[in-house]
């Protein structure tokens, strides 16, 4: 079996009162230092953490799904290998050529060779297999790295950068893709013992220009990073990799071992038995020397100081901190002038540095790193730790040597290394800047490489890597960031293969809520966008300390939110057949809480909250929030199902809205879903609410907005058609409207992707969503009845057909019948048919089916009656 491993932990409250201080700039108060008390520290009783590990387990396609995809154009592949000679001969076998990049030694030959290419025809495909080749580094060794991280490193990066650009450009996005072919053993080094290639981090890029392309409302294009374990022939490897392009999925990494397919899937593995709760250590715990001497790289400043102090303090560690900042000479008029008034110091140093002709701005920040690294070493003196602080840039391999040398005679060995140090800058992919992102790298990757290869003689106990979330998940703005982390973590990996004997590990940090690069404006205000929840700092420390002291097994350790990672791993595959059958019938996501224990007599509450609920927020009728008639349906389908949990919603008849439920405010409103079944497998189900003023008087008590009848059973429908050849129609792009139209769907509600009206019918092409998306991180992921965003979809895509023929914006009123088969698979593109029934004098009667990527029929809809919104 593979034996892939990954640590995840989910962030929690600290529950143990604690002391730490750090320094941390603030330019809105005078507040220079944090305090937390986390000495005698256990971890948290009661606790929540969630420990898991990420291994490939087999992910088979769905039955009749196709193998190789509709090519749009030339594709274009980065490296010099059997694989990417094998893209070539597919693509030879299609009729459409793929160019090899030829070798090049600058970026401006770069450029060049890529302006010949596509001046003759667009890329919309492209292939990067560089870690297959046969310089490829399979060895960490820093002068070799300085050799190849050219092609390795810089070539990718600015291909990528120019290609993402030129694509949508020229408008070839949605039928474009993207493919990283990685050397990692099969497993993704996740097991720090198959590696063969430490070149894998390239996934961090990829999975960073999938999020880009997202926010930019490109949510069609297949880019995966596909995992070839050695055993596999350039031939599979292929195969594999186009059957991945032709059948969309939110499986971003996936394994190839041969013809067998793999997917990173999620295990939890808590440390100790639930319950169980770990003293924290009195002398000390074995795995941590002692009086042991350690280097810290940005260590004097944000969450690495934070850790490194805490670290010190408990095991009476010699710190020696490395950074690229110099020895900070500060007299006391400064430190008090910091102290008293950070904002008037601010301002005399730009001052003072504009009428010497200098960068204001930049003077302030080596002012501001000087006096952040003065109090970090002025703290731990006072704490009693012994820490010292080197300017040394562990870019250079030279540079580095010297510093450590220094150390050793005066220390005699070292026995850890925290690698922290990172440099990051928020920026749209085209407008990352070469100097910035070469910065970004080298501190992170070139950093690491040479304290590998610094420290090889030394007999080490650990080696601490720093990643982040963004290396692991990607971020929006963060190409260089994400692709500088993901490239640490592989480096480890392989660190761990070359050097058992030394505890490696990667922490992929959350964003901190209380120091560190999130708490930059414009980096918080983009993670705030995308309701990502902070991690205060006690928690970050106690995770650490917790990993430290009792663990340390696992190559990468991940903290962060359960909601947020579930967005990732949205498909959980631990659980198949009848186990995984069982579950579904056992889960009702919307109705289901620990504050709601459902009842068959009783009716069902659900309590809603605007800025809560994306399917509100995003959901705007009138610029008010609206309950989605797809919710409302949901709603009752789950009710239905309470009734008789053995069986499933195969048919709805007679579904009415009767009243939009709307929000004039911010504040909850508690919806009231009513089953009662007067026949065998039949269930009559009715939303109702109380209804209010703006005021906030009542108007009517348990008002009925919503009511349908439920057909249960124990199989949906299995009917599968061949899916129509729609290649040839004349598609067009959705172009969603803005927030004050009539009507607005945002983002998690933008699944329909091309339009095209034939006549009196109409055609649409959707890509479906994870339900985590729309349904929030706090519920399952599992267990719906419908899948509201791309039903949604469906309903959006019958209102652009009737507005197009008729002029007019509607709301849906009613369906006669709505037969149901199996849920969409997220990122599936499936195909809508609508067809014209009959005007009426209000509205219209619509049709429509929906038909899966294999030709399974996931919805047919008869009956559908819009209404035109006055």
């Amino acid at each position: 079996s593979v034996k892939a491993a990954y640590t995840w932990l989910k962030s929690t409250e600290a529950t143990s009162p604690a002391t730490f201080t750090s320094p941390i700039a603030s330019q809105k108060s005078n507040r220079d230092l944090i305090s937390f008390d986390l000495s005698g520290h256990v971890p948290p009783a009661g606790t929540e953490s969630m420990r898991f590990m990420l291994r490939v387990v087999p992910a088979p396609q769905r039955e009749g799904m196709p193998t190789t995809p509709v090519l749009t154009g030339p594709g274009l592949v980065i490296g010099n290998n059997p694989y990417a000679q094998a893209i070539v001969r597919h693509f030879e076998a299609t009729g459409y050529p793929c160019t090899v990049l030829p070798e090049t030694s600058s970026q401006a030959e770069l450029d060049d060779a890529l302006d010949q290419i596509w001046a003759t025809s667009p890329t919309p495909h492209l292939f990067i297999t560089t870690s297959h080749d046969a310089k490829a580094l399979n060895q960490l060794n820093a002068r070799q790295w300085e050799q190849r991280r050219y092609t390795a490193l810089e070539v990718p990066y600015r291909v990528c950068q120019r290609w993402m650009q030129r694509t949508i450009d020229d408008r070839r996005m949605d039928g474009g893709s993207v493919v990283l072919l990685t050397n990692l053993g099969g497993d993704f080094g996740f097991s720090g013992q198959t590696a063969v290639s430490s070149e894998g981090g390239l996934a961090g890029l990829i999975k960073a220009m999938l999020i880009e392309c997202w926010m930019r409302g490109y949510r069609a294009t297949p880019m995966k990073v596909i995992d070839i374990a050695p055993e596999t022939t350039p031939d599979e490897a292929v195969a594999g990799m186009f059957a991945e392009i032709a059948v969309p999925s939110y499986d971003m990494e996936v394994a190839y071992h041969g013809r067998e397919r793999f997917t990173v899937q999620p295990i939890h593995r808590p440390l100790f038995p639930m319950g169980e709760i770990q003293p924290a250590p009195k002398n000390g715990h074995s795995q941590i020397r002692q009086g042991g001497v350690w280097v810290v790289t940005g260590g004097a400043r944000g969450i690495t100081s934070v850790v490194a102090r805490e670290l010190a303090k408990r095991h009476h560690l010699k710190l020696h901190l490395v950074g690229t900042a110099p020895v900070p000479q500060l007299t006391d008029d400064i430190r008090r002038a910091a102290e008293v008034d950070r904002l008037q110091l601010r301002r005399e140093v730009m001052k003072e540095a504009n009428l010497r002709n200098r960068n204001g701005m930049e003077a302030w920040r080596n002012v501001e790193k000087a006096i952040e690294i003065d109090a970090t070493l002025s703290l731990m003196r006072a704490e009693g730790i012994n820490a010292e602080y080197h300017s040394c840039d562990v870019s250079r391999f030279d540079d580095l040597s010297v510093t450590l040398q220094r150390i050793r005679e005066k220390e005699g060995r070292i026995d850890g290394v925290i690698h922290g140090a990172g440099i990051g800058q928020d920026a749209r992919f085209d407008r990352k800047r070469p100097d910035k992102v070469d910065q970004c790298l080298r501190a992170k990757i070139d950093g690491c490489l040479n304290l590998m290869d610094a420290t090889r003689q030394d007999r080490l106990d650990w080696f601490v890597s720093f990643g982040s979330i963004s290396g692991r998940f990607g971020a929006n703005g963060h190409t260089d960031y994400s692709l500088a982390n993901d490239t640490l973590a592989k480096l480890t990996d392989k660190y761990r293969q070359e050097r058992p004997d030394v505890r490696s590990v990667t922490f992929h940090w959350h964003a901190w809520g209380d120091i560190g690069m999130a708490t930059k404006p414009e980096t918080k205000l983009a993670l705030e966008m995308i309701n990502l929840e902070f991690m205060p700092a006690s928690e970050g420390l106690s995770h650490f300390l917790h990993e430290l002291e009792h663990g340390g097994s696992e190559p990468e350790v991940l903290i962060t939110d359960h909601a947020y990672f579930r967005k990732f791993f949205p498909v959980d595959r631990l659980q198949t057949g009848e186990q995984a059958f069982k579950r579904e019938r056992a889960t009702l996501p919307m109705l289901a809480s620990e504050k709601n224990s459902l009842s068959k007599e009783a009716p069902a509450s659900i309590t809603l909250i605007p800025k809560r609920e994306a399917f509100l927020n995003q959901h705007l009728v009138q610029s008010k929030p609206t309950l989605p008639f797809v919710i409302a349906m949901e709603l009752m389908c789950e009710a239905a199902r309470n009734q008789t949990p053995e069986l499933d919603v195969i048919e709805i008849r007679n579904l009415n809205a009767l009243q939009a439920i709307k929000w004039n405010s911010d504040a909850a409103q508690t919806l009231n879903v009513h089953a009662e079944s007067p026949f065998q497998n039949v269930v009559n189900c009715a939303i109702t609410a109380d209804l209010f003023r703006q005021d906030g008087r009542l108007v009517a008590k348990d008002k009925r907005y919503f009511e349908g009848e439920f057909h249960l059973g124990q199989q949906r429908s299995t009917q599968r058609i061949v899916r129509p050849n729609v290649s040839q129609l004349p598609w067009e792009p959705i172009e969603y409207l803005p927030p004050d139209a009539p009507i607005y769907h945002g983002p998690d509600l933008q699944c329909l992707q091309q339009f095209s009206i034939v006549n009196n019918e109409a055609f649409g092409i959707i890509s479906a969503s994870s339900t985590v998306q729309l349904g929030g991180g706090s519920r399952p992921t599992y267990g719906w009845s419908i899948h509201p965003a791309v039903m949604d979809a469906c309903l959006y895509g019958a209102a652009l057909f009737s507005g197009r023929l008729f002029q007019k914006p509607s709301l849906p009123v009613s369906f006669e019948r709505v037969q149901l088969g199996r849920l969409a698979d997220p990122g599936e593109a499936c195909l809508l048919q609508v067809q014209l029934v009959r005007e009426e004098e209000r509205g219209l009667n619509l049709a429509f089916q929906l038909v899966g990527l294999n030709g399974d029929i996931l919805l047919n809809v008869s009956g559908y009656r819009i209404g035109w919104l006055s």
